[in-house]
């Protein structure tokens, strides 16, 4: 025919929240009666992993006119992970206390289309992300409500956020006397990576816990980013 038009639309929208607490005023492992277990841990943990392949491809042909392919790739992702102790918690444990959030996004955006036509073949692709991370790892505690840690081993409070995109947006035009391929790459991306023990905090201390150093207090936070476009 005179005109072949041909579009494709792929959209993701994400909205993750991953959350671990042990929730303010409980006390852990405080019973008189309560065995203390040399492999005795506390762990509180939040881990979110998403894997993501999203493709849009389109292809307008026409015989004697006009060929149009067109294509967006559209991604939404909000994602929250927290691993937490509120203030106010008590807790006892030999072997150590660990509180951990994580996260890991690997994806992979690819928009290809090609517009061919006798006298004008047009194309367009666009990749567009918008990206908003946040992962938090964190012992809370205030002075007037503090947090009571008691171990022998390690306390680590740890953070690690990976993010990863390779984003494709590729776009043929062919004709005998007009031809045109456009492509565009658009990532917005916000990450929060955050650890920390709170004000007034008492790590193997007060009249109510043994005097216990324990091996280590370790409060850590990573984020790494590796991005390719290609357009």
């Amino acid at each position: 025919g005179d005109t072949g038009v041909a579009a494709s639309v792929a959209i993701n929208d994400f909205d993750i929240d991953t959350k671990a607490t042990i929730s303010r005023g409980i006390s852990v492992n405080q019973a008189s009666d309560i065995t203390d277990l040399a492999t005795q841990t506390v762990t509180v943990r939040a881990d979110d992993t998403l894997s993501l392949t999203s493709l849009a491809g389109a292809l307008g042909i026409a015989a004697e006119g006009t060929g149009v392919g067109a294509g967006l790739e559209l991604g939404i992702l909000h994602r929250d992970s927290l691993a937490k102790i509120e203030s106010g918690v008590t807790i006892g444990a030999r072997s150590g206390v660990i509180v951990d959030a994580g996260a890991v996004d690997d994806l992979i955006s690819v928009s290809a289309n090609a517009g061919i036509g006798d006298s004008t073949g047009i194309a367009g692709s666009i990749s567009f992300y918008v990206v908003n991370t946040s992962s938090t790892s964190a012992i809370d505690s205030t002075v007037a409500t503090p947090t009571r840690l008691q171990s022998q081993g390690d306390i680590t409070i740890d953070n690690n956020s990976t993010f990863q995109l390779t984003s494709v947006a590729g776009a043929v035009g062919a004709a005998s006397d007009t031809a045109a391929g456009i492509g565009n790459v658009t990532l917005v991306h916000n990450d929060v990576v955050e650890s920390y023990l709170g004000r007034g905090a008492i790590v193997n201390g007060g009249s109510a816990l043994p005097e216990n150093a324990p091996k280590s207090l370790t409060v850590k936070a990573f984020s790494s980013e590796e991005i390719v476009g290609v357009s």
